[in-house]
């Protein structure tokens, strides 16, 4: 039921902004804003959320740069 619920959603959009990444001895938060909207059966449905993920211990493994000139 909650499978065919979730293919009934439309015009699905995603926005983060205003992302930080504050670093203190050993750990990592990262904030964020998210705003989401979408339209299921014809209802327009939106939602705003403050993220916030810490992170222990942070290990960088690569580092890759994409750079257009």
């Amino acid at each position: 039921m909650l499978n065919q619920d979730w293919t009934e959603y439309q015009n699905y959009k995603y926005n983060k902004s205003n992302m930080k990444i504050t670093l203190n001895n050993n750990k990592t938060l990262v904030t964020a804003n998210v705003k989401e909207s979408m339209t299921i059966q014809r209802q327009n449905i939106s939602g705003s959320s403050r993220e916030e993920v810490t992170i222990n211990k942070p290990v960088i493994t690569a580092i890759t740069s994409y750079t257009n000139m």
